[in-house]
């Protein structure tokens, strides 16, 4: 097994084992072309949210005390165009504002910044 099969296994198993933890949800994308044409797709996700920590994103400075963290399997993305800031994610009839993500060089863990909208 090579170094991106054993992550991809690493992550499906984090995300069985806290199967409480993990909540469905919808992330949706719009791409916008320009010229008023865009495009707005949403793809279902698993999500496991985490507290942040100050540490988590020091280079940022907005960071609200009623942010979250959430995680994301790569392949629960697959469908979407591209992953962006601004871009939304609702879970149980809320709704979040990506303000940042983060991902691995294989593109199998996404970990987001969300804010409430």
């Amino acid at each position: 097994m090579n170094l991106k099969s054993n992550f991809i296994k690493a992550t499906e198993q984090a995300f069985n084992v806290f199967n409480e933890a993990v909540l469905e949800g919808t992330y949706t994308s719009e791409t916008d072309y320009g010229w008023e044409e865009y495009s707005v797709s949403s793809v279902s996700i698993r999500i496991i949210f985490d507290n942040l920590k100050q540490e988590d994103y020091q280079f940022l400075d907005l960071v609200h005390s009623t942010d979250v963290k959430g995680l994301v399997p790569g392949s629960d993305l697959e469908g979407v165009e591209k992953v962006s800031v601004k871009n939304k994610i609702k879970v149980d009839s809320i709704e979040y504002q990506i303000e940042h993500f983060e991902v691995d060089p294989y593109s199998i863990l996404y970990t987001f910044l969300l804010r409430k909208v």
